[in-house]
C-alpha cells in the first residue's frame, strides 16, 4: 500500500521480480481480488505494515488451502517474490465469472469456491474463521423470524415441504438469528465448512394443512403453541380461509338465534299447544 512504500527508503537488499500493484491501503481490497489472481496462475504476497487487518487473506488462503494450494502469503520486502507455493490456473473459468453480475462479493466468493470444485478435489474441509457461520437448530416452528432478520438471505423457509434451509456460503455470522428468534432454536458456530458451501435443509417439521382449501400453512408445533391461546379450531384454518369459516360460523348462530326466537314466539301465541 502508500503507507508501506516508506519502508522502501534505506532498503538495501534486492527487489524481487514481481509485478507490485499498488493500492491506497491494502484493508480496501478483498478476498475476491485476492483469489482472483491466483486462480489466474500468480502467486500473490501482500506487504505488511501495522495497519493490515487479516480478515480477508484468511479467507483467501483458507479457500485455496482447502483444495490443497497454497499460492497467498503476507510478509515483508525480504519474504517479497520468495514463496514456493503453489496456485491453481483457471484462466477461461475466471474469464467466464468475470462476465456474471453478483449481488456482493460473498456470492462473488461462493462462485468462486465452485470453479475451484469442479477442477480439485477437497483436501481439507473445515477452518476456524470468525466470518463464516454454521447454524444448529432445535424445537423450530417455522414462524420465519430468522429469514425476515438474516440480511445476506442465507436463511429460506420452504412452508409446502415444512423444511427450513440454510446456505452455509453466504452466512457472514452477525448473529441476529439467534438472537432474534422467539423460540430460542437457534445456536451459531463460528466455522468455515467448504464440503457444506451450498443450501442445505437444515430442519423439518410436520404441516398443518388447512381443512378448507388443502393449503400448508403452519408448523404442528405452532399450532399446538398457538391453539393454546386462541383455541384449536381457528387455528386449523388458514389466513385466507380462516375469515370465511368465522363469518359463514357466525352466520349460522345468527339463523339458529332467529329460528329460536320465532319457536319461542309461536309456542307464545298459542300457549305452546300445537
Amino acid at each position: 500500500c502508500e503507507h508501506a512504500l516508506k519502508d522502501l527508503y534505506g532498503y538495501n537488499g534486492k527487489l524481487p521480480e514481481v509485478s507490485p500493484i499498488v493500492v491506497p491501503c491494502v484493508n480496501s481490497l478483498s478476498e475476491i481480488e485476492l483469489l482472483y489472481a491466483a486462480l489466474k496462475g500468480k502467486k500473490v504476497t501482500v506487504y505488511k505494515c501495522e495497519k493490515l487487518r487479516s480478515d480477508c487473506i484468511k479467507i483467501a488462503s483458507q479457500t485455496l488451502k482447502a483444495f490443497g494450494f497454497d499460492g497467498i502469503e503476507v510478509a515483508g520486502f525480504d519474504g517479497v517474490g520468495k514463496s514456493k507455493g503453489k496456485v491453481p490456473k483457471l484462466n477461461k473459468k475466471i474469464a467466464e465469472w468475470r462476465t456474471k453480475n453478483f449481488k456482493n462479493k460473498r456470492e462473488a466468493w461462493f462462485a468462486l469456491c465452485s470453479l475451484l470444485k469442479e477442477e480439485f478435489a477437497l483436501v481439507e474441509d473445515k477452518f476456524e474463521n470468525e466470518q463464516f457461520g454454521m447454524l444448529e437448530i432445535a424445537n423450530c416452528t417455522l414462524c420465519q423470524t430468522c429469514t425476515f432478520f438474516c440480511p445476506s438471505g442465507a436463511i429460506r423457509r420452504d412452508v409446502e415441504k415444512g423444511l427450513l434451509f440454510f446456505t452455509h456460503a453466504l452466512c457472514f455470522a452477525c448473529g441476529l438469528c439467534e438472537k432474534a428468534c422467539p423460540e430460542g432454536a437457534i445456536v451459531l458456530k463460528k466455522v468455515l465448512d467448504f464440503s457444506r458451501l451450498s443450501e442445505e435443509a437444515i430442519y423439518q417439521v410436520e404441516m398443518i394443512h388447512c381443512p378448507a382449501c388443502g393449503k400448508p400453512h403452519i408448523s404442528r408445533p405452532a399450532y399446538e403453541k398457538l391453539s393454546k391461546v386462541v383455541g384449536k379450531n381457528s387455528m386449523l384454518f388458514c389466513p385466507e380461509c380462516r375469515p370465511r369459516i368465522i363469518l359463514e360460523a357466525a352466520y349460522e348462530e345468527i339463523v339458529k338465534g332467529r329460528e329460536a326466537e320465532g319457536k319461542e314466539e309461536k309456542e307464545g301465541e298459542t300457549g305452546g299447544k300445537e
